[in-house]
């Protein structure tokens, strides 16, 4: 969009951080935050008006597509100063992000910024991330190899982000948790679901597994749950995968529970409530299954995954 590039190229002599072989040199120093802020005020300003006059249809380059990679690649390049980042993410957070449709290259983006920019930067991306309209871009996506990736990142990044106690207090995540409950997790093969909730289970506190369920915790280990096919009929049918990553659910969630088993001052009632509502869950999933053989499979796979992983609890 050369209006983009226009506006771009306009504000970069004041806003745009400069490599300097591999030395960040800033755009202003901190005593001109005020200022600076003025100036980023003024481009983001003017990226709203182009977004309003020259919306795009969903999945084409609209202004927030070609300023996401512009963020990631020029404005908060690794070795940003923080009060730099500051400036730009408290004016760039006022762009209608509800309405930006990322392509795989912006979800790529999205999963490595954790890895290669600032934990500032991955707050930034937290907050527009829960401003986003995920639903509608899942309806609106009409390309299932598409679809398959959204389903892969949005999970890993809703885990990654849990992960992040600032994220899961201070931002709409767990609102968005809630929502995306509700989504076809059949998309999401079981490598993938099995890979994202092992990182969960190897940084998170082992206490989440008795969060009662009013909790932040909960509401992330619910989001295990459904896209692993506990609960749902609307989709599981379909896949062949859902057993495989039930039973990567329950091997996380009783992992949990033997680690948490072996801390001192634990209710043993609480853990007893839990494991009995596990295993009440397997029996109801197993029983909605059809097919006699598929019936007996699943219930031996997943009685195996309990039994065998409260061995490892404490007496």
């Amino acid at each position: 969009m050369e209006l983009w590039q226009q506006i771009s190229d306009l504000f970069a002599p004041w806003i745009r951080p400069l490599d300097n072989s591999g030395q960040i040199l800033t755009p202003w120093i901190q005593a001109d935050q005020s200022l600076a802020s003025n100036m980023v005020c003024a481009y983001a300003e003017g990226l709203k008006e182009l977004h309003h006059q020259f919306q795009a249809s969903v999945f084409d380059q609209n202004v927030l597509g070609l300023l996401w990679p512009h963020y990631v690649v020029t404005l908060a390049r690794p070795g940003t100063p923080e009060h730099v980042l500051y400036v730009f993410h408290s004016q760039l957070l006022s762009l209608p992000w509800n309405s930006f449709h990322p392509d795989t290259q912006a979800l790529d983006m999205m999963l490595q910024m954790q890895d290669t920019h600032s934990h500032t930067c991955f707050v930034f991306l937290a907050n527009i991330f829960t401003k986003m309209n995920w639903m509608e871009v899942m309806q609106l996506c009409a390309n299932r190899d598409i679809l398959v990736r959204l389903h892969i990142c949005l999970f890993h990044l809703l885990v990654k982000m849990a992960m992040e106690d600032d994220i899961l207090q201070g931002t709409n995540l767990e609102q968005l948790m809630m929502a995306a409950e509700n989504f076809n997790w059949g998309f999401l093969d079981s490598l993938s679901y099995s890979t994202t909730i092992t990182q969960l289970m190897d940084n998170c506190e082992p206490s989440w597994v008795l969060k009662d369920r009013t909790s932040k915790e909960y509401r992330v280990l619910s989001l295990l749950k459904c896209a692993s096919g506990f609960g749902r009929q609307d989709w599981v049918d379909q896949q062949p995968e859902t057993p495989v990553k039930r039973c990567a659910y329950i091997r996380c969630v009783v992992t949990l529970l033997c680690r948490v088993s072996h801390l001192p001052n634990i209710d043993p009632a609480a853990m007893d409530y839990f494991l009995n509502n596990l295993l009440t869950e397997v029996e109801t999933v197993i029983t909605q299954v059809s097919e006699q053989t598929a019936q007996y499979q699943e219930a031996v796979s997943q009685c195996s995954e309990v039994l065998n992983l409260l061995n490892n609890c404490d007496a």
